[in-house]
């Protein structure tokens, strides 16, 4: 087994074979090899210890993220009251305004049923929601399929409501 992993390459071990010519000699094989693997077991912990660490660290800095972004959220709602035309932009990121957009939510087993046997449906009967999406349009209270012209019946209009998000940019990394 050390042969396929190739671990002479990796660490510094003896070449020669380990031979045990007494009982005492098994005895303590068998102690050193306890003790080896009571040396795995601890370094798995503190692997999961150190783990845990930084996984609580990454949610701290996930919740603090959260909060600059409502901050920032907050005073963008103050200056979009004060001036209507506000726009900001900076080199870490800037305000994007979503406007409120005509849409439709989707019963997926109404809309496979049918749609089953054309191109908008993969053979283990699953929508090809991108292009379905390209297909529909949203007219008064109905979704119409715009190249039959019929109500798609388990798709409903919904409006979604407009909103503001933060963008910020990635730290570029180091190549």
């Amino acid at each position: 087994m050390l042969d396929r992993l190739d671990l002479d390459k990796d660490f510094e071990i003896e070449k020669e074979a380990y031979e045990i010519s007494s009982p005492e000699e098994a005895l303590l094989t068998f102690e050193q090899i306890f003790d080896e693997q009571a040396k795995i077991k601890n370094l798995k912990d503190k692997i999961k210890q150190t783990k845990s660490f930084y996984e609580n660290q990454i949610r701290y800095e996930e919740f603090k993220t959260e909060n600059l972004k409502n901050a920032l959220l907050a005073y963008y709602e103050k200056q979009k009251m004060a001036n209507p035309k506000f726009k900001m932009k900076s080199p870490f990121g800037n305000f994007v305004n979503h406007k409120e957009k005509l849409d439709f939510e989707i019963d997926e087993e109404k809309l496979i049923e049918r749609y089953n046997g054309t191109d908008l449906v993969k053979t283990k009967s699953t929508l090809y929601k991108g292009d379905l999406k390209k297909r529909l349009t949203v007219v008064g209270d109905k979704v119409i399929d715009t190249e039959t012209g019929e109500v798609v019946d388990g798709a409903n209009p919904v409006t979604k409501p407009a909103y503001v998000s933060v963008s910020i940019k990635k730290p570029k990394e180091d190549k």
